[in-house]
């Protein structure tokens, strides 16, 4: 389970971030794939960044197995999409064959606009079901990309590869991404203005309290409940006019939707709970980011020194 998010400053700087939901510490560390980095793909040529990218993820043997990538256009966060993500066990002639693990920096590296992205995947990629090993097997995935103009959202299903506009900019996990669009509209009651009384024959009904504007707001853990609660909220926060209103906004929606340690155990008995949360500030190029356990907002800000080299770097928690 997850839920990502992007929206712009009033001078059109994006900020970019996501929950991860999640049962198993994988000990996931931000880390940063340089300009300089030569990336080995399964099915493509190699390829030497021309762009710095920064995120969550793991750093396997100096090969970056993100969880999200940002740079300074493009921003995409992978999120669980189980029974529903497909990858093609064959190869397909005359497309774009790209690992599920390979497929964020691939497109961070080689795309800088949504458009651009748009008009490649849903004809040109195919995303092949090799692992990573033995022990990193695929996992199910869809996918959010957003520049400062536009969202999208990517899967492939047993069906093919889809690719849709997403303009309230925020995904969660199951079902389908037209499913999630469409519930919005069950939800055309919800307002942040609050009702007034009214009478029900001879009898005065009085509000109890502020909020019932957004009476009917879900609020549990469910991905299509966080959809709803996310893009409402995203709708109505006021836009930010700098950096720290900015970060202050991704991170309050975030941990309204966030799970806490306990809440949700799955079928497995696993606990499900926010691991941690991020956001990305496309003006400053800072990744700013918070544990489940630790309230404090660190960040990596990028520089010359982290962005050029041949080695991926990480950073401790």
């Amino acid at each position: 389970m997850c839920t990502g998010i992007k929206f712009t400053d009033t001078n059109q700087n994006m900020y970019f971030g996501r929950n991860l939901d999640y049962g198993i510490n994988f000990g996931e560390k931000p880390i940063v794939a340089p300009i300089g980095y030569e990336m080995n793909y399964r099915h493509l040529p190699k390829q030497t960044f021309s762009k710095p990218i920064v995120g969550m993820g793991l750093d396997v043997n100096n090969y970056p197995l993100l969880f999200e990538g940002n740079t300074k256009s493009l921003c995409m966060a992978g999120l669980m999409f189980p029974n529903n993500a497909y990858y093609n066990p064959e190869v397909v002639d005359g497309k774009y064959n790209i690992t599920s693990f390979e497929f964020i920096p691939w497109v961070l590296e080689n795309f800088d606009t949504v458009k651009e992205v748009r008009d490649v995947i849903a004809e040109k990629v195919n995303i092949v079901a090799d692992a990573f090993s033995e022990q990193l097997q695929p996992s199910p995935l869809h996918w959010l990309i957003s520049d400062k103009n536009d969202s999208i959202v990517v899967e492939q299903t047993k069906d093919g590869m889809h690719v849709y506009d997403n303009d309230v900019d925020v995904l969660t996990n199951n079902p389908e991404f037209p499913w999630h669009m469409q519930n919005l509209n069950n939800y055309v009651n919800l307002t942040p203005n609050d009702h007034h009384e009214s009478t029900w024959d001879q009898h005065q009904i009085t509000p109890q309290g502020v909020g019932t504007g957004s009476l009917g707001l879900p609020g549990d853990g469910t991905p299509q409940s966080r959809f709803v609660k996310v893009a409402y909220l995203n709708a109505n926060y006021p836009q930010p006019t700098n950096e720290l209103e900015g970060m202050s906004r991704l991170f309050n929606i975030l941990k309204s939707v966030a799970i806490p340690y306990g809440s949700v155990v799955n079928n497995e008995g696993q606990k499900e709970y926010t691991m941690y949360s991020c956001c990305y500030s496309q003006a400053s190029e800072t990744y700013y980011y918070n544990w489940f356990n630790d309230v404090n907002i660190h960040q990596v800000k990028l520089n010359d020194e982290l962005t050029h080299g041949d080695k991926i770097k990480t950073f401790d928690k």
